[in-house]
C-alpha cells in the first residue's frame, strides 16, 4: 500500500526527528500536516547492549516446565483476537458476514 491509496488530507503527524526529509515531502504532497518536534531531552536512554537482559532461557524454562501456562496464554491471545475484531467491526460498522468468520473458528 503506497501513500497514493492512504487518504492523508487533514492528518496531523508528529515528527521527532526519526522522519526522513524525503518522507515528510511525501507525506506533504499526500495532504498530511507535519509539526516537527525536537525529541524530549529527558527522554530515556536505551541500556548498552551489556546490560540488556535475555529472557530467552527462562522463557524456554516456563514454556518446559509449565506447558498449561502456555496453552492458557495462547488461548487468551485468540480470544483477545475474536473480541478486538468484534469491536473492530462494530467500530467500522462492518457487515456481519464480512467481520465474523474468524469467529467461526
Amino acid at each position: 500500500m503506497g501513500l497514493e491509496s492512504v487518504p492523508l488530507a487533514d492528518t496531523a503527524i508528529v515528527d521527532h526527528g526519526a522522519i526522513s526529509e524525503e518522507q515528510q515531502k511525501q507525506l506533504e504532497d499526500a495532504g498530511a500536516k507535519l509539526i516537527l518536534s525536537p525529541p524530549p531531552h529527558d527522554a530515556p536512554q536505551s541500556p548498552p547492549a551489556s546490560e540488556v537482559l535475555h529472557i530467552g532461557p527462562y522463557v524456554e524454562r516456563v514454556r518446559r516446565d509449565h506447558p498449561e501456562l502456555v496453552r492458557s496464554f495462547n488461548l487468551a491471545m485468540a480470544k483477545s483476537t475474536v473480541h478486538a475484531t468484534a469491536r473492530v467491526a462494530a467500530v467500522a460498522e462492518l457487515y456481519h458476514a464480512e467481520a465474523y468468520p474468524i469467529a467461526r473458528m
